[in-house]
């Protein structure tokens, strides 16, 4: 934006003008014209874009001229469908190309990608934040996705956060895309209670976590390994 709109346009004609463009909008589509109708919409939400930048919209307005151009948007979208329909699809027909390939190993493909750290990033909007609370909510990101990355067995790189009044992000760098494997030793039930004398295994064999069944095999003593 130049100087223009963000110093010296007169607030109260720029949100006349946006009033005049969603009007201009509606009429176009009441007569059946869904491209000029959204070229009024891009000049609606510029104009508002004008007005928000100059900080003459509060949250509750924000969400508001968010409205009247989604509803414009789609009604936009929805006459440029029917048009199209009526006039049997002049320019064609797009169909999405099948994006499976058969000769292409998916086994291999996930071994491959599962091997590589990646940088990782995490966006966030939020509304309109005072500074200060800005500094502290890219802080608490950071120490978060840091103990949340810990507990997952995810290692990774140095991590930096960044903060804007309606944006926080956080970069991850060299974040592993699988858990290091833990090895865990459990002790199960004696075997004259873990298994009657049938040799079925008890209530006492199953435990209340799934994964700790080893000792239902009669004689196992070894370790589990989980990812």
């Amino acid at each position: 934006m130049s100087a223009y709109y963000l110093e010296h346009a007169n607030v109260d004609h720029i949100q006349k003008h946006f009033d005049d463009f969603e009007e201009e909008a509606r009429s176009l589509l009441s007569l059946g014209l869904p491209i000029p109708a959204y070229d009024q919409v891009l000049k609606a939400s510029h104009a508002f874009n004008i007005l928000d930048s100059r900080g003459f919209v509060g949250v509750t307005e924000r969400a508001r001229y968010f409205g009247r151009m989604r509803s414009l948007a789609r009604q936009c979208s929805q006459l440029w469908l029917k048009t199209r329909e009526e006039i049997g699809y002049p320019l064609g027909t797009y169909q999405e190309a099948n994006l499976v390939y058969p000769h292409v190993s998916e086994k291999l493909s996930r071994k491959e990608v599962l091997g590589q750290a990646q940088t990782f990033v995490l966006e966030i909007g939020t509304e309109e934040l005072p500074p200060h609370d800005v500094v502290e909510a890219t802080e608490q990101l950071e120490k978060s996705l840091v103990q949340i990355l810990g507990k997952r067995r995810l290692s990774h790189g140095k991590v930096h956060s960044y903060g804007t009044p309606r944006r926080l992000a956080v970069v991850v760098e060299n974040l592993s895309l699988k858990q290091m494997e833990e090895e865990v030793e459990l002790r199960g039930p004696p075997v004259t209670k873990a298994f009657d004398q049938e040799g079925k295994p008890t209530k006492v064999s199953y435990p209340t976590r799934s994964w700790t069944y080893p000792w239902l095999l009669r004689g196992f003593v070894g370790k589990i390994m989980f990812p």
